[in-house]
């Protein structure tokens, strides 16, 4: 699993999940172009490849405890 995070808490938290590779990131304006930049960032670092599903948890407005209402499914392409 690849976790982009932009709270410390949360990144510190994931990059102990067994089996999660945590990234740590400024806070988004866009969610959706942020899983934009992100998805193509880890494709061109080799850790997704085209064809990938990924799953994309976010909330608007960015960086708001418990605001999580966006969940983007999408094809790596």
């Amino acid at each position: 699993f690849l976790c982009v995070a932009w709270n410390d808490m949360a990144w510190r938290q994931m990059s102990v999940v067994w089996g999660v590779e945590a990234v740590r990131q400024a806070i988004p304006v866009d969610p959706v172009k942020f899983a934009g930049e992100e998805i193509g960032a880890f494709l061109d670092l080799g850790r997704l490849k085209v064809g990938d599903t990924v799953v994309v948890t976010a909330g608007v407005p960015p960086g708001t405890p418990g605001s999580t209402n966006l969940i983007y499914v999408d094809t790596v392409t």
